[in-house]
Protein backbone atom coordinates (compact mmCIF):
# COMPACT_ATOMS: atom_id res chain seq x y z
CA UNK A 1 0.00 0.00 0.00
CA UNK A 2 1.28 3.58 -0.94
CA UNK A 3 0.20 6.16 1.13
CA UNK A 4 -0.54 9.42 -1.18
CA UNK A 5 -0.01 11.88 1.39
CA UNK A 6 -0.80 16.00 1.31
CA UNK A 7 -0.90 18.46 4.11
CA UNK A 8 -2.85 21.29 4.25
CA UNK A 9 -4.02 23.81 6.54
CA UNK A 10 -4.80 27.85 6.84
CA UNK A 11 -5.31 28.74 3.60
CA UNK A 12 -8.74 27.58 1.19
CA UNK A 13 -6.59 27.88 -1.79
CA UNK A 14 -4.25 25.21 -0.38
CA UNK A 15 -6.67 23.02 0.29
CA UNK A 16 -8.32 23.13 -3.04
CA UNK A 17 -4.67 22.72 -4.79
CA UNK A 18 -4.59 19.21 -2.81
CA UNK A 19 -8.37 18.79 -4.01
CA UNK A 20 -7.74 18.96 -7.70
CA UNK A 21 -4.17 17.13 -7.08
CA UNK A 22 -6.52 14.23 -5.73
CA UNK A 23 -9.08 14.43 -8.91
CA UNK A 24 -6.26 14.72 -11.16
CA UNK A 25 -4.53 11.06 -9.00
CA UNK A 26 -8.37 9.80 -9.94
CA UNK A 27 -8.31 10.43 -13.24
CA UNK A 28 -5.03 9.35 -14.42
CA UNK A 29 -4.63 6.29 -12.53
CA UNK A 30 -7.84 3.76 -13.46
CA UNK A 31 -6.27 1.12 -10.93
CA UNK A 32 -6.00 2.38 -7.61
CA UNK A 33 -5.82 -0.64 -5.30
CA UNK A 34 -2.71 -0.05 -4.43
CA UNK A 35 -3.22 3.42 -3.08
CA UNK A 36 -5.01 5.71 -0.44
CA UNK A 37 -5.25 8.99 0.10
CA UNK A 38 -3.91 10.94 3.22
CA UNK A 39 -4.65 14.56 4.12
CA UNK A 40 -3.51 15.97 6.96
CA UNK A 41 -5.60 19.28 7.44
CA UNK A 42 -6.99 21.70 10.15
CA UNK A 43 -10.22 21.55 7.78
CA UNK A 44 -11.71 17.95 6.90
CA UNK A 45 -15.24 19.38 6.94
CA UNK A 46 -14.19 21.46 3.61
CA UNK A 47 -12.52 18.91 2.25
CA UNK A 48 -15.39 16.26 2.92
CA UNK A 49 -17.78 18.96 0.10
CA UNK A 50 -15.61 17.08 -2.60
CA UNK A 51 -13.18 14.03 -1.47
CA UNK A 52 -15.96 12.65 1.06
CA UNK A 53 -14.67 9.04 -0.02
CA UNK A 54 -13.79 5.50 1.52
CA UNK A 55 -10.36 6.05 -0.13
CA UNK A 56 -9.42 9.34 1.72
CA UNK A 57 -8.09 9.29 5.62
CA UNK A 58 -8.10 12.60 7.28
CA UNK A 59 -5.94 13.37 9.97
CA UNK A 60 -6.85 16.66 11.82
CA UNK A 61 -4.11 18.64 12.80
CA UNK A 62 -4.17 21.48 16.12
CA UNK A 63 -3.02 24.39 15.95
CA UNK A 64 -0.33 23.43 18.70
CA UNK A 65 0.42 20.57 16.83
CA UNK A 66 1.42 22.76 13.78
CA UNK A 67 3.27 25.13 16.31
CA UNK A 68 5.21 22.43 17.72
CA UNK A 69 6.04 20.65 14.14
CA UNK A 70 7.16 24.19 12.90
CA UNK A 71 9.77 24.27 15.86
CA UNK A 72 11.31 27.22 17.45
CA UNK A 73 12.10 29.17 14.15
CA UNK A 74 8.46 28.62 13.31
CA UNK A 75 9.66 26.80 9.89
CA UNK A 76 7.05 25.89 7.62
CA UNK A 77 8.90 23.48 5.83
CA UNK A 78 9.80 21.87 8.94
CA UNK A 79 6.45 20.62 9.70
CA UNK A 80 6.33 18.47 6.36
CA UNK A 81 9.06 16.76 7.93
CA UNK A 82 6.51 16.05 10.89
CA UNK A 83 3.59 15.32 8.70
CA UNK A 84 5.35 12.29 6.92
CA UNK A 85 7.05 11.08 9.88
CA UNK A 86 3.66 11.11 11.51
CA UNK A 87 2.21 9.25 8.35
CA UNK A 88 4.47 6.53 9.29
CA UNK A 89 3.66 6.00 12.61
CA UNK A 90 -0.61 6.08 11.97
CA UNK A 91 -0.82 4.60 8.43
CA UNK A 92 0.71 0.92 7.66
CA UNK A 93 2.76 0.98 4.09
CA UNK A 94 5.07 3.59 1.95
CA UNK A 95 4.92 7.48 1.37
CA UNK A 96 4.26 9.29 -1.67
CA UNK A 97 4.35 12.80 -0.27
CA UNK A 98 3.10 15.64 -2.79
CA UNK A 99 2.92 19.02 -2.09
CA UNK A 100 -0.27 20.72 -3.08
CA UNK A 101 0.81 22.31 -6.35
CA UNK A 102 1.11 18.86 -8.06
CA UNK A 103 -0.85 17.52 -10.75
CA UNK A 104 -1.00 13.78 -11.64
CA UNK A 105 -0.07 13.30 -15.32
CA UNK A 106 0.25 10.04 -16.47
CA UNK A 107 -0.72 6.40 -14.56
CA UNK A 108 0.41 6.48 -10.92
CA UNK A 109 1.33 2.80 -10.92
CA UNK A 110 4.60 3.52 -12.86
CA UNK A 111 6.08 5.30 -9.65
CA UNK A 112 5.47 2.12 -7.83
CA UNK A 113 9.00 0.53 -9.12
CA UNK A 114 10.50 3.64 -7.83
CA UNK A 115 9.63 3.19 -4.00
CA UNK A 116 11.28 0.80 -2.54
CA UNK A 117 14.27 0.35 0.22
CA UNK A 118 17.00 0.80 -2.13
CA UNK A 119 15.06 3.59 -4.32
CA UNK A 120 13.47 6.83 -3.09
CA UNK A 121 11.84 9.23 -5.29
CA UNK A 122 11.76 12.79 -5.38
CA UNK A 123 10.37 15.07 -7.85
CA UNK A 124 13.34 16.39 -10.08
CA UNK A 125 16.85 16.98 -9.51
CA UNK A 126 17.65 20.84 -10.08
CA UNK A 127 21.30 20.65 -10.12
CA UNK A 128 24.16 20.56 -7.77
CA UNK A 129 25.25 23.26 -5.67
CA UNK A 130 28.57 23.36 -6.96
CA UNK A 131 27.31 24.69 -10.11
CA UNK A 132 26.19 28.44 -10.11
CA UNK A 133 23.23 28.07 -11.59
CA UNK A 134 21.04 30.34 -9.45
CA UNK A 135 21.43 32.64 -7.04
CA UNK A 136 19.98 29.93 -4.34
CA UNK A 137 22.86 27.57 -5.17
CA UNK A 138 25.76 30.11 -5.14
CA UNK A 139 24.27 31.17 -1.20
CA UNK A 140 23.85 27.20 -0.56
CA UNK A 141 27.03 26.59 -1.94
CA UNK A 142 29.12 29.03 0.18
CA UNK A 143 26.76 28.24 3.29
CA UNK A 144 28.24 24.58 2.82
CA UNK A 145 31.86 25.16 1.97
CA UNK A 146 31.83 27.14 5.19
CA UNK A 147 30.11 24.80 7.87
CA UNK A 148 30.11 21.60 9.32
CA UNK A 149 27.52 20.50 11.49
CA UNK A 150 27.69 18.23 14.76
CA UNK A 151 24.89 15.21 14.55
CA UNK A 152 24.15 13.76 17.65
CA UNK A 153 28.22 13.94 18.42
CA UNK A 154 29.49 12.84 14.97
CA UNK A 155 31.06 15.55 12.70
CA UNK A 156 29.23 15.79 9.06
CA UNK A 157 30.51 17.80 6.01
CA UNK A 158 28.11 17.86 3.22
CA UNK A 159 29.82 17.79 0.24
CA UNK A 160 29.67 20.98 -1.97
CA UNK A 161 28.78 18.81 -5.19
CA UNK A 162 25.35 17.53 -3.67
CA UNK A 163 22.47 17.21 -5.81
CA UNK A 164 19.62 19.83 -5.00
CA UNK A 165 16.18 17.77 -5.30
CA UNK A 166 13.33 19.30 -5.42
CA UNK A 167 10.89 18.11 -2.53
CA UNK A 168 7.60 18.85 -4.11
CA UNK A 169 7.20 15.17 -4.39
CA UNK A 170 8.90 12.60 -1.49
CA UNK A 171 8.57 8.82 -2.01
CA UNK A 172 10.16 6.61 0.77
CA UNK A 173 9.58 3.00 1.42
CA UNK A 174 8.09 1.76 4.66
CA UNK A 175 11.29 0.42 5.76
CA UNK A 176 13.04 3.40 5.21
CA UNK A 177 11.04 5.44 7.79
CA UNK A 178 13.62 5.58 9.59
CA UNK A 179 15.53 8.18 8.14
CA UNK A 180 12.75 10.75 8.72
CA UNK A 181 14.97 11.38 11.93
CA UNK A 182 18.08 12.26 10.25
CA UNK A 183 16.16 14.42 7.60
CA UNK A 184 14.54 16.14 10.67
CA UNK A 185 17.65 16.24 13.05
CA UNK A 186 20.14 17.29 10.01
CA UNK A 187 17.12 20.06 8.51
CA UNK A 188 17.22 21.48 12.37
CA UNK A 189 20.73 21.85 12.30
CA UNK A 190 21.42 23.44 9.14
CA UNK A 191 18.29 25.75 10.08
CA UNK A 192 20.11 26.86 13.47
CA UNK A 193 23.02 28.11 11.29
CA UNK A 194 20.72 29.45 8.13
CA UNK A 195 17.63 30.01 8.17
CA UNK A 196 16.96 29.23 3.99
CA UNK A 197 13.38 28.33 3.03
CA UNK A 198 15.58 25.61 0.86
CA UNK A 199 16.79 23.77 3.78
CA UNK A 200 14.48 20.92 4.61
CA UNK A 201 14.94 20.26 0.76
CA UNK A 202 18.54 20.22 1.31
CA UNK A 203 17.67 17.77 4.24
CA UNK A 204 15.99 15.30 1.99
CA UNK A 205 18.03 15.36 -0.60
CA UNK A 206 21.64 14.34 1.16
CA UNK A 207 20.02 11.56 3.33
CA UNK A 208 18.07 9.85 1.16
CA UNK A 209 20.68 10.71 -1.43
CA UNK A 210 23.43 9.19 0.83
CA UNK A 211 21.02 5.71 1.98
CA UNK A 212 18.98 5.22 -1.55
CA UNK A 213 19.48 5.56 -5.16
CA UNK A 214 17.11 8.84 -6.24
CA UNK A 215 14.78 8.79 -9.18
CA UNK A 216 12.29 11.77 -10.83
CA UNK A 217 8.93 11.60 -10.55
CA UNK A 218 8.17 14.59 -12.75
CA UNK A 219 7.25 12.40 -15.32
CA UNK A 220 4.37 11.32 -13.65
CA UNK A 221 3.41 14.15 -11.54
CA UNK A 222 3.62 18.10 -12.33
CA UNK A 223 4.76 20.56 -9.82
CA UNK A 224 3.44 24.06 -10.74
CA UNK A 225 5.73 25.71 -8.21
CA UNK A 226 6.72 28.76 -10.71
CA UNK A 227 3.06 29.68 -11.80
CA UNK A 228 0.99 29.66 -8.65
CA UNK A 229 -1.34 32.12 -9.37
CA UNK A 230 -2.47 31.35 -12.57
CA UNK A 231 -2.87 27.75 -11.97
CA UNK A 232 -5.03 28.89 -8.69
CA UNK A 233 -7.21 31.04 -10.65
CA UNK A 234 -8.01 28.08 -12.90
CA UNK A 235 -8.12 25.95 -10.37
CA UNK A 236 -11.28 27.95 -8.52
CA UNK A 237 -12.97 28.66 -11.86
CA UNK A 238 -13.03 24.31 -12.19
CA UNK A 239 -14.29 23.69 -8.29
CA UNK A 240 -16.48 26.80 -8.39
CA UNK A 241 -19.83 25.22 -7.29
CA UNK A 242 -19.52 21.81 -7.26
CA UNK A 243 -20.03 19.19 -4.86
CA UNK A 244 -19.34 15.80 -3.87
CA UNK A 245 -19.84 14.51 -6.98
CA UNK A 246 -16.77 15.06 -8.35
CA UNK A 247 -14.63 12.30 -7.56
CA UNK A 248 -17.26 10.18 -9.37
CA UNK A 249 -17.73 12.54 -12.45
CA UNK A 250 -13.67 12.37 -12.66
CA UNK A 251 -13.89 8.66 -12.03
CA UNK A 252 -15.90 7.66 -14.95
CA UNK A 253 -14.64 10.55 -17.29
CA UNK A 254 -17.38 12.19 -17.02
CA UNK A 255 -15.58 15.66 -16.36
CA UNK A 256 -11.49 15.83 -17.62
CA UNK A 257 -9.88 18.12 -15.00
CA UNK A 258 -7.54 19.53 -17.64
CA UNK A 259 -7.16 23.28 -17.00
CA UNK A 260 -6.89 26.42 -18.93
CA UNK A 261 -4.68 28.61 -17.17
CA UNK A 262 -4.75 32.73 -17.55
CA UNK A 263 -4.38 33.54 -21.28
CA UNK A 264 -2.10 36.35 -19.47
CA UNK A 265 0.67 33.51 -18.35
CA UNK A 266 0.43 30.52 -19.96
CA UNK A 267 -1.66 28.89 -22.86
CA UNK A 268 -1.42 25.66 -22.58
CA UNK A 269 -2.99 23.36 -20.22
CA UNK A 270 -1.30 21.45 -17.09
CA UNK A 271 -0.34 18.30 -19.24
CA UNK A 272 0.67 20.31 -22.36
CA UNK A 273 2.93 22.20 -20.04
CA UNK A 274 4.81 19.36 -18.35
CA UNK A 275 5.30 17.49 -22.10
CA UNK A 276 6.75 20.51 -22.97
CA UNK A 277 9.01 21.05 -20.09
CA UNK A 278 10.00 17.97 -19.50
CA UNK A 279 9.48 15.06 -22.11
CA UNK A 280 11.75 15.89 -25.26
Amino acid sequence: MINILFQSYGSRQIADEVIYSVLTFVHSTPDRSNFRIVIYTDNQDYFLKFLNHPMVCYRIMTSQELKTWKGQFDFIHRAKIEVIKDCFTRFDGHILYCDSDTVFIKNANDLIPLIMPEISLMHINEGFLNRPINPIFVKMGKFLRKNEFDLAGEKLKIPVNTPMWNAGVIGIHQANSFLIDEVLLLNDTMFLVYQKHVIEQLAFSYVLNKHTSLRKAANHIFHYWHNKPAYREAIDRYLYDKDESLWYNVENKLIDPTLQVNDKTDKKGVFKLLLSKFQH
